[in-house]
């Protein structure tokens, strides 16, 4: 019995995949497998000029970002697991709670030179280290 995949450019999902039994589907890398199921991770392409911050238990993907003043950053903010958001309180930025697979993106103004914090305000993420920095040079 073989068991066949299909996967959808363009779509960012993380879900069980039940497989038929008794399958014999080898995991490969980004896959893992548990029991009858593989998990994967299917990446959303993201537009050139946008900046990937993956949000994830608990922790932010990349914890630094460098911009130069007034360049225009665009942040493709995606929740790998659970529920998370991210806020830069000091420039008034925020994304809403987003699911597993779900992602928004933000716009960023780079207008003040410093380092501002960005962290996840779900449950107590910040204080679990949540956090990053964005850096205007």
């Amino acid at each position: 019995m073989t068991a066949s995949l299909v996967v959808l450019a363009g779509c960012t999902h993380t879900k069980p995949i039940p497989l038929p039994a008794q399958s014999t589907v080898p995991a490969t890398t980004g896959e893992t497998m548990t029991g009858d199921t593989v998990n994967l991770e299917v990446q959303e392409a993201v537009p050139a000029g946008v900046t990937l911050v993956k949000a994830q238990n608990f922790q932010f993907q990349p914890r630094e970002i460098r911009v130069k003043k007034g360049e225009k950053l665009v942040m493709r903010v995606q929740s790998v697991d659970g529920f998370h958001d991210l806020k830069i309180d000091a420039l008034q930025v925020a994304t809403k709670p987003l699911a597993p697979g779900q992602f928004e993106d933000i716009t960023i103004p780079t207008d003040q030179i410093g380092t501002f914090e960005y962290y996840c305000s779900i449950s107590n993420h910040r204080a679990r280290g949540m956090i990053g920095q964005l850096i205007v040079e």
